[in-house]
């Protein structure tokens, strides 16, 4: 990455402490207005000279542009301080090359980004079908009052099992058939209290990127963009920003199944198998 180079449009933001403490960042109005059109994607890529790229959430409040989910875990892998100064160079199309310099006036000494490089594991499907069995078994829970432990993208959380009310909804799902690769997931109590779902990482390493973007969840005609995170330090992903939508909007409850099905490249189609039996997504 050369900051020299080419003409794009540029900017530069200030670092202020509540840059920092809001965790998201102000896209100039003036910039916006004459460059608008480049800022179409719901996420902004970032680069810096090291080479990393971070993909940021954008933000429409009202006509004004930001830069917020991945904002704060930029700012804070950056170690950003007031006074610090920010340049910004459009590219592309939600592309920036970006420069930092310190309260001083230097450039920084830019840390390693480990999602930078990323292993992907080829797994072979009997081996990708029994870790969403086992997954699936922990959301089931076997025995009533079981006490079990659930990761998502908030840690490990210690959840109670309800298999009494999920039992109709598997049933129903248990019979449904797809030509697609496909995952099942029974909806918890934290997927809706923390509006995020824990995706089965041999799923994201076998068949979509492994990184985190945003894919499209599809229920019969509509459709809710939904921000997709990998975490690979972690060998963890889920469905985040968005998500608390996608589930109010078609009212899951704990209980509900949801298959999803990879029709095309980063659009998933949702089945989902309603805890009274009812059938979403035909």
């Amino acid at each position: 990455m050369d900051f020299n180079e080419g003409d794009g449009p540029r900017f530069f933001k200030l670092v202020h402490e509540s840059t920092i403490a809001e965790g998201k960042l102000m896209v100039p109005n003036k910039f916006v207005r004459q460059h608008g059109n480049c800022l179409s994607s719901p996420v902004i890529t970032l680069e810096v000279p090291s080479g990393a790229k971070w993909e940021v959430e954008r933000l429409n409040n009202e006509g004004e542009i930001w830069l917020g989910e991945g904002w704060k875990e930029f700012a804070q892998h950056h170690s950003l301080e007031q006074d610090y100064v920010i340049f910004f160079k459009h590219v592309e199309d939600c592309h920036f090359d970006v420069i930092i310099c310190d309260e001083s006036g230097l450039e920084i000494e830019y840390p390693d980004h480990d999602s930078d490089v990323v292993e992907v594991i080829e797994l072979d499907m009997e081996e990708e079908e029994e870790e969403q069995e086992q997954e699936q078994e922990q959301e089931q829970g076997g025995e009533d009052g079981i006490q079990l432990v659930h990761e998502n993208c908030n840690g490990k959380q210690a959840i109670k099992a309800f298999p009494s009310i999920t039992s109709p909804a598997l049933e129903a799902s248990d019979n449904f058939t797809t030509n697609y690769p496909s995952f099942k997931k029974v909806v918890q109590p934290d997927h809706l209290e923390h509006s995020n779902m824990n995706v089965p990482v041999s799923f994201i390493q076998k068949h979509m990127e492994s990184k985190t973007h945003t894919v499209m969840l599809q229920v019969a005609d509509r459709a809710w963009t939904v921000k997709l995170m990998y975490y690979p330090s972690s060998n963890m992903g889920c469905l985040s920003y968005g998500f608390s939508k996608f589930a109010r909007e078609n009212s899951l409850v704990v209980g509900d199944v949801c298959v999803f099905e990879l029709i095309q490249r980063n659009v998933l189609k949702v089945s989902i198998f309603k805890s009274n039996c009812t059938w979403m997504g035909k």
